[in-house]
């Protein structure tokens, strides 16, 4: 086989629970990985009704742009509930906020009832804003602060918006060991759950990649012996900019200083705020040694050299 990216290790849900290390056995070695990175979807937009509304300011320019274009932009949209006084009592927002139209009030046919678009602030301090008893309703402004007037009561349209599906996570070109390739060779269907790490030329470990349950297998193209496995991830995947990083680390701890510039915005960004390995001593996975163990990557009998793929 060629120089395997991937190292496939053993799950157990109650030795992750009590943070116990080392427990993992080796399962295989795989050449490469497809369906793994995917950058997590754009965050929910909703729908919300703003009922019984007196618009003003951009918001009420906004509503007769939406009249005309049947939708305008706006902006961050913050309500503030009120206490029966008409004080304030917190703040919540809507982001990339879009009128999208309106209608008059069936309470007072001096108001208005507007239709919104856009998504839910991860700053918000809850996930849908109340009035207390007595409330007038809600104060509404914008980012900065401008008024934009008030409404009586809020309300969110749900829809049933399908989830995406994603597709399954295949390992191409592994090598199955130890109790995996007992399961396949015994003809099991149920594979287990499984973890998924990134690693190096020598074995060292780069960064874990996924975690889910084993589902199925076909013989692999690359080579004789070798299998694809597919593996359904509970784990948010790697972010599309993990490749580019990942490929930096193949031979090992980059040499030179600050290579990751090289990266693309989303690169750098990946590598300031992932935890990185730092010391030359970590275990690493050897093809040569036992399928249950690792060794540690100083050992003088498992020099990185001796591993297969760096021979080929």
């Amino acid at each position: 086989m060629g120089a395997p990216k991937y190292v496939l290790l053993s799950y157990d849900e109650e030795a992750e629970f009590t943070g116990e290390h080392g427990y993992e056995q080796t399962w295989a070695l795989c050449e490469d990985a497809a369906d793994l990175f995917a950058d997590p979807p754009p965050p929910a937009r909703g729908t919300y009704e703003l009922l019984g509304c007196a618009p003003e300011g951009d918001l009420r320019t906004a509503l007769a742009r939406a009249r005309t274009d049947r939708s305008a932009p706006l902006g961050l949209l913050t309500l503030e509930p009120l206490d029966k006084a008409g004080g304030g009592d917190g703040e919540w927002w809507l982001e990339d906020v879009r009128v999208v139209c309106d209608r008059p009030c069936a309470r007072d046919l001096s108001l208005r009832d507007v239709t919104v678009e856009g998504r839910q602030s991860d700053d918000n301090p809850y996930d849908y804003p109340q009035c207390p008893p007595l409330s007038p309703g809600y104060r509404i402004s914008g980012g900065d602060g401008e008024p934009w007037g008030g409404c009586r009561d809020l309300a969110h349209v749900q829809e049933n918006r399908p989830e995406p599906l994603e597709p399954p996570l295949r390992l191409l070109g592994c090598s199955p060991r130890g109790a995996l390739r007992a399961a396949l060779d015994g003809g099991e269907e149920d594979l287990g759950h499984a973890k998924v790490v990134r690693i190096d030329s020598s074995g060292r470990p780069v960064q874990p990649a996924a975690e889910g349950e084993l589902r199925a297998w076909i013989p692999s193209a690359r080579g004789p012996g070798l299998v694809d496995l597919t593996l359904d991830p509970w784990s948010e995947r790697p972010p599309l900019a993990a490749r580019e990083v990942w490929d930096l680390w193949g031979e090992g701890r980059p040499a030179e200083p600050g290579r990751w510039a090289g990266c693309d915005a989303d690169g750098r960004r990946f590598c300031s705020t992932r935890p990185w390995r730092t010391t030359p001593t970590e275990p690493r996975i050897d093809p040569v040694a036992s399928p249950t163990t690792s060794t540690a990557a100083t050992s003088p009998t498992h020099p990185a050299s001796s591993a297969p793929w760096a021979r080929r």
